[in-house]
């Protein structure tokens, strides 16, 4: 192996180790490696293939979710996802949920089984954090609060148990934050509807 080829291969190894054993075309591009080489790189490492312009090498685990952030690093995990990463539900949602500004075309996330939720540019990062996947990646979540109020804000579009049992479960928690809560509710115009919910859930 000659020097330059040699030193690429580093460069992706280095990559594929900084994100969970996961190579992007666009990551190897911005460190100087051209396609060639990282064809050559993926066909003689074993790895395969996920998605466009994205790769797992032979130890990684599939990861679903964190794929779909490095396909669309713009979007959040929300709603019923957002409430099973946090634990407030032990209900597995059919597909992803996700969270674009108003604005953004979802038709290839709709296309590929995502629900796709929308909400004014100012309010899309308002409760944004970051969580670990079940496989220890790295994608970007709304916190629980935040969440809380997107599934009220949908209430009618979700399923009646999980909603009801996400609510309990955030209601009954010993570290939620209240105020963090109705700042948000407000920001959704939601205080009513949020204290309505919770004098019921803890009567």
């Amino acid at each position: 192996m000659d020097v330059r080829t040699e030193k690429a291969f580093t460069t992706l190894k280095q990559l594929a180790r900084a994100n969970g054993g996961y190579l992007r075309t666009a990551d190897a591009a911005a460190h100087g490696v051209n396609r060639p080489m990282l064809a050559r790189f993926v066909v003689e490492n074993e790895f395969e293939r996920v998605a466009r312009g994205i790769y797992m090498g032979p130890e990684a685990w599939p990861d679903d979710y964190y794929v779909l952030q490095l396909r669309y690093p713009k979007l959040i995990f929300s709603h019923l996802s957002a409430l099973r990463l946090h634990g407030l539900t032990d209900y597995l949602p059919r597909q992803a949920q996700v969270t674009l500004w108003t604005g953004c075309n979802p038709s290839l996330l709709s296309a590929n089984g995502v629900k796709v939720y929308t909400v004014k540019h100012e309010l899309h990062e308002l409760g944004l954090t970051t969580m670990q996947t079940y496989f220890g990646n790295t994608i970007r979540v709304y916190d629980m609060e935040r969440t809380v109020c997107d599934v009220l804000r949908s209430r009618n579009k979700i399923e009646t148990q999980a909603f009801y049992q996400s609510m309990k479960s955030y209601s009954q928690l010993p570290g939620k934050d209240w105020p963090k809560l109705v700042g948000y509710a407000r920001s959704f115009e939601l205080e009513r509807i949020l204290t309505h919910y919770m004098e019921v859930l803890m009567a």
